[in-house]
Order: C-alpha cells, then structure tokens, then sequence
C-alpha cells in the first residue's frame, strides 16, 4: 500500500513539474507543428510578400527578411523581424530565455559569430546570433516531432 501512494506522489510531482501538452516555440507567429503553406499564409497576412527560390522560401516586407529552409529544417529572422538590430545579443538571448522559459546556452558559430541557442520541451530549438554588422533569431525543427517510441 505504501509503494502505491509512493508511486501516486512521485506521478503527481512530475505531471505539476513538466508541461502536460508540450508546444513548439513560436517565433513572429511561426513554428515547426506549421506547414510550409501554413507559414506562408502566416506571413503574407503579416504584409510580406514571399517567393520560392528553389525548394526554399524567401519573405521580404522592406527590411525585414524571413528565409524558410524546409529540408533542412530552419527558419531564419533578420533583427529588422524583431527590432532587434540595435540591442546586444546578452539583452537578446535573455529576453529569449525569458519569454520561452528555457536555458540557453552560448557559443560560437562556424562564421566566428556568438550565440545563444536553446531546446524547447518539444525538442526543436532557438538561437540568437549577432555578427558585425547584423543579428537575427533561427529556429530550428530539431527533434520536434521525432518522439521516442519503446512499445
């Protein structure tokens, strides 16, 4: 009788302690549980205009840029997406951690750029870069999705 309360406690911490239905980190109204079409749509009513180059999608409203990679699962936002050109990527990068509720971790990328990139509860992730003479967030579709399946 003890084991089952035992079992009853442990199963009532975990289920307050870890999100029930999981959601994938959205990002200017897009997310990877979206389809391609989906975003698109998303984004024209946002005022872009989008066009196919190739099996990608590039989506322009003035300064602001959205590149959609489907087969390589990335979604990239210039910093005009999000004002954020003129901020430092610490402010960045906390402003993410925050609102998403994840922990970010810093790093350098192959152009010799510093980031901050963090797994959402879904297994897809984000980061935010600053380079020289720009900035801009990347989500990436990670493992979202690709759940582990024991049965």
């Amino acid at each position: 009788m003890k084991i089952k309360y035992l079992v009853l406690i442990v199963s009532v911490f975990f289920l307050l302690n870890k999100p029930l239905f999981a959601e994938p980190i959205n990002f200017k109204k897009l997310d990877w549980s979206m389809s391609i079409e989906g975003m698109i749509k998303t984004l024209e009513s946002e005022n872009y205009s989008c066009r196919k180059i190739g099996p990608n999608i590039t989506c322009e409203d003035g300064k602001k840029k959205v590149n959609i990679f489907p087969s390589e699962g990335v979604i990239t936002f210039n910093c005009q997406t999000f004002g954020g050109c003129q901020h430092e990527l610490l402010i960045l990068a906390q402003a993410g951690a925050d609102k998403y509720k994840i922990e970010l971790t810093p790093g350098t990328n192959e152009y010799g750029q510093p980031y901050y990139i963090g797994t959402g509860p879904d297994g897809d992730k984000i980061e935010f870069w600053k380079g020289k003479n720009s900035s801009g967030v990347v989500l990436y579709k990670g493992a979202l999705g690709k759940k582990l399946n024991l049965d």
